[in-house]
């Protein structure tokens, strides 16, 4: 899937979880669609969105952090776990996406 398609589903879905939270510039959208995968980008999503509820008033730029944030953990908590993982079986740990995409190029 191209960069650009990842983007517009990241700003959809921005739209329908965070409505009440003004979407950041597309910068934001290229770099967080660039640095993790869409599955990553989803769970962020939901995360913030228990965060910041509805009701929620207050500065935007304290959810985008938040936001980035959470996908940055997940994807930490991801790595942690494969590492375990592939130790226990004896074996190398995982490449990350970032480096899976990297050796497609």
């Amino acid at each position: 899937m191209s960069i650009l398609k990842r983007i517009h589903d990241a700003k959809t879905l921005w739209s329908i979880i965070l409505p009440h939270v003004k979407q950041p510039d597309d910068r934001f959208f290229a770099i967080w669609c660039g640095e993790h995968e869409d599955r990553t980008i989803e769970q962020a999503l939901s995360r913030t969105a228990i965060k910041f509820p509805e009701t929620w008033a207050g500065d935007a730029g304290n959810v985008y952090r938040y936001a980035l944030g959470t996908s940055t953990h997940i994807v930490r908590r991801q790595r942690e776990v494969a590492a375990r993982q592939a130790k226990a079986q004896g074996s190398n740990p995982p490449a990350t996406p970032a480096e899976m995409r990297f050796c497609e190029q």
